[in-house]
């Protein structure tokens, strides 16, 4: 999910956010009044929900929805299917990858004997995608491949470059730079005939990555720059791509220490985002910001900064509770106190830190807990030197006072530390419990997934209707415990589900599994 987001912000892009906007509900309720055959409005509605991004906007799910349950009442085979396709698709890239899997499953089902068909393209697409953000890489490039050869038989050249290039990101993210550059020199040659500067641009994005790995900066600033190129032929909406192009150039610079050139592209990515009013891609331009001041020895700045930026977030997903956003706080809490450290402002770097929780996280890095460490001594040795210089003025007042101070110290010295040690065992075995459980919920899912799955391939293969009944009764039973416990894992309350939410879903479910047995 943390890969998936920053992608998201990034390589999805603006348009689709601004069509978002611009498309409300009245727009698929002036459709549904068309007098015209309800085949037709369904492929309205259809193309129209795909068109908007439906990353925090549910509108285009509850379409979709509506139209596949008029597609099963009136028994319309060939829309519903697509439906299933586009469901699957809206699903996927909201990154409920159950829900997900089990659409483009039954849309697959529909479409894999329809060879040299779009849909079935487009399925193997849509199934790469999923399987590359699950993570699941081998079977993200099985169905890319597949995708590849399909849309190569239907002759679209631009869906076979699109495709080239989407491998070639499953192979970076594997670490096979050397089998990804075919494909992304071929898509990047053939997005060349297309007006397709967004596909071509992160085309040149993972060239960029690319060459990065190899340490050719010099072919990795072109391709960065072909990068920014291309997002800004996007018209009216280039600021927002332009945004994320700066972001990554600019920590392109800050990695090869040319802190000029990052601070001038990460300050337009600011200024972009703030014009759009777009707080995600300001909030991670922000970060990369004060992290190059932090490294350019401007602590001040860098203060100011990143302590705005972990207000902004924290306001950001209070207003936001669904959202997850993937900015590192430990690595912001760190750098904050870092450069308070820098600044000879110990009490404040080891007050702010603690403050924050990070000493009681139980992933808090070795760097981390070094860097506290040696805030807390220097922290420390200051209150230790201050009450030196009390004691020396207490010494000249009376020696015997000195000594009882200095033995009630010592005691309340220890018996603290004792008390701190006892709290930190036991915070670190609560943080391990609930790592046990999280591991539980993980693998009774896994366990789920493996058993659904046997069932359903076994019931491919028996002819007796009454054993054939049975394992699909017995298969449905396990999905169904497999959606409460998703529905329980993935919501606030373990000690219940909302049941109208899960009676939707399980009910759409046991459809599709009795539509397609």
């Amino acid at each position: 999910m943390k890969k998936r987001l920053l992608f998201s912000i990034w390589g999805v892009g603006l348009f689709l956010y601004i069509q978002a906007q611009a498309i409300t509900k009245q727009h698929f309720d002036s459709i549904w009044n068309l007098s015209h055959p309800t085949a037709v409005l369904l492929e309205k509605i259809d193309s129209l929900a795909m068109s908007i991004d439906p990353f925090g906007n549910d509108l285009p799910l509850k379409q979709i929805q509506q139209a596949l349950a008029l597609s099963k009442s009136e028994n319309l085979k060939q829309q519903e299917e697509k439906l299933l396709l586009s469901l699957g698709s809206i699903y996927s890239y909201i990154d409920i990858q159950d829900s997900a899997k089990i659409y483009l499953d039954a849309a697959f089902k529909s479409f894999k004997g329809a060879t040299g068909s779009p849909e079935l393209a487009r399925t193997y697409k849509e199934l790469s995608w999923l399987y590359t953000f699950i993570p699941a890489y081998d079977q993200a490039l099985e169905y890319g491949y597949q995708a590849l050869q399909a849309y190569g038989a239907l002759g679209d050249e631009e869906q076979v470059a699109l495709m080239n290039s989407r491998i070639g990101l499953i192979l970076e993210k594997t670490g096979q730079y050397e089998k990804a550059l075919p494909h992304l020199l071929l898509a990047a040659k053939k997005f060349q005939k297309y007006n397709n500067p967004k596909a071509q641009g992160y085309t040149y994005l993972r060239l960029a990555e690319y060459y990065k790995y190899k340490k050719d900066t010099i072919q990795a600033e072109r391709a960065f720059d072909q990068y920014i190129t291309k997002m800004s032929e996007l018209g009216s909406v280039s600021r927002g791509y332009l945004s994320g192009a700066y972001t990554r150039r600019g920590i392109f610079y800050r990695e090869n220490k040319r802190f000029t050139e990052a601070e001038h592209d990460l300050l337009m990515a600011i200024e972009m985002a703030t014009l759009l009013n777009d707080t995600l891609s300001n909030l991670v331009s922000e970060y990369q910001l004060g992290c190059l001041y932090a490294e350019m020895q401007q602590h001040e700045k860098a203060v100011n900064l990143l302590t705005k930026t972990i207000q902004d977030v924290n306001q950001y997903t209070q207003e936001n509770k669904d959202f997850y956003l993937d900015l590192d706080f430990q690595d912001m809490y760190l750098a904050v106190g870092k450069a308070y450290a820098k600044l000879g402002r110990y009490k404040e770097a080891y007050a702010f830190l603690e403050q924050q929780g990070v000493l009681k996280d139980s992933l808090f890095t070795a760097e981390a807990s070094r860097t506290m460490l040696d805030m807390q001594t220097k922290y420390e040795t200051e209150k230790k030197e201050v009450l030196l210089s009390q004691k020396q003025q207490q010494l000249y007042l009376s020696l015997g006072s000195l000594a009882l101070l200095s033995l009630m110290a010592f005691g309340l010295y220890r018996a603290n530390r004792s008390k701190q040690r006892q709290n930190i065992l036991l915070e670190k075995g609560n943080e391990e419990k609930a790592f046990l459980i999280k591991e539980i919920h993980h693998r009774v899912k896994n366990n789920l997934q493996v058993l659904s799955s046997l069932l359903s391939l076994q019931s491919e293969y028996i002819d007796d209707p009454n054993a054939l009944d049975a394992v699909i009764e017995g298969r449905n039973r396990v999905q169904s415990m497999g959606l409460i416990h998703q529905k329980l894992y993935m919501g606030n309350n373990l000690a219940g589900v909302e049941m109208k939410a899960y009676i939707m879903d399980l009910g759409n479910h046991l459809l599709l599994s009795l539509i397609h047995i």
